[in-house]
């Protein structure tokens, strides 16, 4: 077999039919899922829990389960025919499933919308009056290609005055002319020169579509990022200042966790639930901290456990008592304890 991210191995090599399913699901759990979650959340801001649920939002729901089948059915299929050509990575495999599902999605709640910004980003990167770029925070931005290659974006958003105004002004300076697609550069060009400094590429759909009469109704997401930094999709949409605060965060909770006893930190973690509908395990992985595998080991079970346990979540005082093999008292005040040591980290994110 050629060409196969070595994750793949154990499933692929997998004889027995329940041993491959039991590696299928760890390979989804510690490779798949975690990519799918941020991908939703930063492309559609759509937040799913650790099983794909989210109550209030069926068609998060729905997402997850279409990029998860999708990717069991490749697996099967390649399993089935190994001399088929192969995934060789992995996760940029997961993330391509996981981009495409949601601008399926955009297409068909915008499609014009959709239209108009596939032909910008076209018309962006094959003209060679414009120039798209993006900043060390990955947002797009775009502008005269005779501008100077450091001179900053200005405009991120405009407020109704200043689109109006702008509009105005680019509407007497193109009397006359279409502002349908076939004169899309010359609409451009002359919003840019209008702007007189480059702008963030959403900002541009924006007057563009005011120009044309888009009626689609905007769907938030960003656009593509780089297949080979999986990496960024950690940041779920947020600043890089952000980014780095909320990793810092989760950091000093997984070091303060770390530091109670191992069935009270457990306690802790078989419990909590934050109104985002993440639990404590998916914030420390989200984040980086470690893989699932090495936190099983940080809890001295097995993966598969840690799957078994991370399905319940959030469990009961009894529950989790019985679980553990102490009193439902002890689970409550160990449950207090801890609590008292890591809410001025969680703060609000608890649910009410």
């Amino acid at each position: 077999m050629h060409d196969v991210d070595t994750v793949l191995l154990p499933f692929l090599y997998s004889k027995d039919e329940s041993d491959r399913d039991r590696v299928l699901g760890e390979l989804l759990l510690e490779h798949a899922t975690p990519i799918i979650r941020m991908t939703l959340k930063q492309r559609l801001n759509f937040n799913v829990g650790r099983l794909g649920t989210n109550p209030d939002n069926p068609d998060a729901e729905d997402l997850y389960s279409k990029v998860i089948t999708e990717i069991v059915e490749r697996l099967r299929e390649l399993q089935a025919e190994p001399d088929k050509k192969g995934i060789k990575h992995f996760d940029q495999y997961v993330q391509r499933v996981a981009v495409n599902v949601c601008h399926n999605y955009l297409r068909s709640k915008a499609p014009q919308r959709y239209h108009l910004k596939s032909n910008l980003r076209y018309l962006l990167n094959s003209h060679k009056g414009f120039r798209i770029w993006r900043d060390v925070n990955n947002v797009l931005h775009c502008g005269l290609a005779s501008w100077p290659q450091k001179k900053a974006a200005g405009i991120s958003r405009l407020d109704d005055e200043q689109m109006e105004g702008l509009l105005e002004q680019c509407n007497r300076n193109l009397a006359g002319e279409s502002i349908q697609d076939p004169n899309l550069g010359k609409v451009v060009d002359e919003i840019f020169r209008v702007a007189g400094e480059p702008m963030e590429f959403n900002a541009l759909v924006e007057i563009v579509a005011e120009l044309q009469g888009t009626k689609d109704r905007p769907i938030e997401s960003l656009d593509d990022c780089d297949l080979n930094q999986i990496q960024q999709i950690a940041g779920s949409g947020l600043r890089a200042d952000e980014l780095l605060e909320e990793r810092e965060r989760i950091r000093e909770i997984w070091e303060e966790l770390r530091r109670l006893p191992p069935q009270q930190r457990l306690a802790i973690c078989l419990r909590f639930e934050d109104k985002k509908v993440d639990d404590l395990w998916s914030m420390i992985l989200a984040a980086g901290m470690c893989t699932p595998r090495q936190l099983a080991e940080e809890f001295g079970m097995s993966l598969e456990k840690l799957a078994e346990l991370w399905l319940k979540i959030p469990m009961s005082n009894a529950d989790i008592a019985k679980e553990i093999g102490v009193r439902k008292q002890q689970v409550a005040q160990w449950r207090s304890r801890g609590w008292n040591k890591l809410k001025h980290l969680i703060g609000d994110r608890k649910k009410k």
